[in-house]
């Protein structure tokens, strides 16, 4: 019965060219079967484990570029940047506190306001104007 041993063989009888190219002839495992247990071997990875290869590798790479973390120079300018934007500011505070004395002044003399009306007036002025130099004082 030579006519039925090819199909009980395990053997393909006629082996695909890739299979006979890369040696793997008489494996049971086709290239889409292959292809799909090297997926299913990644998939069945637990979530923990993918996590820590992910902390190694990001801990590896930091390690091997420290100058990334140093921002390579660029964090000068920004604070250039910075301390402008905060010199404007504490220009703008002040004109904010002055402008509120003078309104509270102005009501309390000419509008016959009282103290506690005027009192809100200068401490939101105040709030406001001295926000950035309280928030410096407060962060360091």
């Amino acid at each position: 019965m030579p006519f039925l041993l090819p199909i009980f063989s395990k053997k393909p009888l006629i082996a695909p060219i890739s299979k006979r190219l890369f040696g793997v002839y008489g494996t049971h495992l086709y290239d889409h079967q292959r292809a799909t247990t090297m997926t299913n071997s990644f998939h069945s990875l637990s979530s923990r484990q993918l996590s820590i290869a992910f902390a190694v590798i990001l801990a590896a790479l930091c390690l091997l570029t420290p100058d990334i973390a140093h921002a390579s120079g660029g964090l000068a300018k920004v604070n250039d940047f910075m301390d402008n934007i905060a010199g404007i500011l504490r220009g703008a505070s002040i004109a904010t506190v002055t402008v509120a004395l003078m309104w509270a002044g102005y009501k309390y003399l000419f509008q016959d306001a009282t103290v506690m009306e005027t009192l809100k007036i200068v401490i939101a002025g105040l709030l406001i104007g001295g926000a950035g130099e309280i928030a410096r004082y407060l962060l360091g």
